[in-house]
């Protein structure tokens, strides 16, 4: 390679070198203190701005989802009151078929056609039976209508349904009526015993009602 070639390709990679350098120069921005300040100033309260955003995106989304869930429990539950009428029509569609002897096969039929409408009514709306005879009495689910002294059974057991209970998706429809076992009472002491009895009777009853009431609220 001739001198003068040489010379000219080094022109050329110098000037290469000084375009780029010009170039990555131009890309730089130099700002003076308050410059920089006012930036940094604008920045953080750009982040403040973003921060409530977010944070308030947060509390709009819970807030929907509890309103989602009020509706739900809402629709759920504005049939209750006519769910409990209900059931009670249905024990007394159950009553009357049950006293009916001298009935002919045609109108027996009809009647059963009618108990089997409500059954099926009930359950597809989950109106579910309570389970009561031989459970541990619950003041929640059952409300006692009279006790019965019994030495072989444990105390505070169903021992029978005087009308049934039923529950609406988890919550009480209607307690089931029920007979209660406690222990005989000894002859000494009967009238303490007998009185502590009766107490105890008044305070289930007191707490079902209480309980009742909040279900109806």
């Amino acid at each position: 390679m001739s001198e003068e070639k040489k010379k000219e390709k080094e022109q050329i990679t110098g000037r290469k070198k000084e375009a780029h350098q010009n170039q990555k120069e131009s890309k730089e921005i130099r700002l003076d203190e308050k410059e920089y300040q006012e930036l940094k100033k604008e920045a953080e309260e750009k982040k403040k701005v973003w921060e409530k955003y977010v944070r308030l995106y947060a509390e709009y989304e819970n807030a929907k989802k509890l309103w989602q869930k009020q509706k739900e429990e809402l629709l759920k539950f504005s049939n209750f009151r006519l769910l409990r009428e209900l059931v009670s029509l249905y024990d007394e569609i159950k009553m009357a078929f049950a006293s009916l002897v001298n009935i002919d096969t045609e109108h027996r039929k009809g009647i059963e056609m009618i108990e089997k409408r409500m059954q099926n009514i009930l359950e597809k709306e989950n109106v579910e039976p309570i389970e009561a005879k031989g459970k541990r009495f619950d003041p929640f689910q059952h409300e006692v209508m009279g006790f019965e002294e019994r030495d072989d059974c444990e105390e505070n057991v169903v021992l029978e349904v005087l009308q049934e209970g039923y529950v609406y998706e988890g919550k009480v429809l209607r307690p089931a009526k029920v007979k209660v076992s406690r222990r005989p009472l000894r002859e000494e002491g009967d009238s303490a015993q007998k009185e502590q009895e009766e107490n105890k009777k008044e305070e289930i009853v007191t707490d079902k009602s209480q309980e009742t009431d909040t279900s109806t609220d």
